[in-house]
């Protein structure tokens, strides 16, 4: 149980370490060009690879969204709550207490604890994610709607043309599929360098505040997917995905809109680095139940 722990775990935090030691060691690393491979070109072909040749239905795969939309929705609600109760500035707060890494860490740890399969259900559940935190994100942030945003990102076509496909059964040349897959390779080891390298830039800031709240995102994400879990009586596979998705650490996305809103960037930026650190034992310990 430990070796496949490890196996699952390590090679994670491993890319991650990567990029946290490169960008202490070089500060000059771009991280722009870095991002910009991992968004433009990458991840929309890990997605569109991934999800027309999964061996996960259809039908999975749309559950697994469904979910998605559910449990980050009652994680929005019950974040509102205790932001409220705790008399904390929810414009700053809410939009990293409800959306988490579900990319850059959220993806590898649900292929190497279930596979192909796991990473298709994985993916599902990010593209749900991606396109919540990039409109209600900005508007939790903001206060105001920003379609542009979702427009001009590519992730979103290569949705929507892998829905089209595997909607309509249509045969991809064998040459598409392998430049995908050639390409998507690029993304899940330049996430997890780009995650490090964030929290390289990251980890000089103030904590005190950040840390408390870093353990409620684990708890306010965690509820929602045990309830859906139960619910909807999920198979073993589909509760490790959403379990494991749904208490991600706070995403790095989330720093960008407090930055650009000066919505507390610095406190943000805390929670984000906190959370992380905070995954390295609720990670293992839910493989731990999920695996055992």
């Amino acid at each position: 149980m430990l070796q496949e722990l490890l196996s699952i775990v390590l090679p994670v935090f491993g890319c991650a370490l990567v990029g946290f030691i490169w960008k202490r060691v070089k500060p000059e690393l771009d991280e722009e060009t870095l991002s910009e491979l991992t968004v433009y070109i990458g991840s929309p072909c890990l997605i569109f690879h991934a999800l027309v040749t999964a061996e996960s239905s259809p039908e999975a795969l749309r559950s697994m969204g469904l979910y998605a939309l559910i449990g980050i929705s009652s994680t929005i609600a019950l974040s509102a709550v205790f932001l409220r109760m705790a008399r904390i500035e929810a414009s700053s707060f809410l939009g990293p207490l409800s959306f988490g890494n579900t990319g850059n860490l959220g993806i590898p740890i649900c292929f190497f604890a279930f596979g192909n399969e796991g990473k298709a259900l994985g993916i599902a559940y990010f593209g749900v994610s991606f396109l919540m935190n990039s409109v209600v994100g900005e508007l939790l942030f903001s206060g105001h709607f920003a379609l542009k945003r979702v427009l001009r990102s590519p992730l979103v076509y290569a949705a929507i043309l892998s829905v089209i496909v595997v909607g309509f059964e249509l045969e991809v040349p064998t040459t598409v599929l392998r430049t995908t897959e050639l390409l998507g390779g690029l993304a899940i080891p330049l996430m997890l360098i780009a995650l490090g390298a964030s929290l390289a830039r990251l980890a000089g800031v103030k904590m005190q505040k950040s840390i408390a709240l870093a353990g409620m995102r684990f708890v306010l994400g965690l509820i929602p997917a045990l309830a859906l879990a139960a619910f909807f009586e999920l198979d073993h596979r589909a509760t490790g995905v959403l379990l494991l998705q749904s208490t991600t650490p706070v995403g790095v996305f989330n720093y960008v809109l407090a930055r650009h809103y000066a919505r507390e960037p610095d406190q943000v930026a805390g929670l984000i680095f906190a959370s992380t650190l905070l995954a390295i034992l609720t990670i293992p310990a839910m493989l731990i139940v999920l695996l055992g």
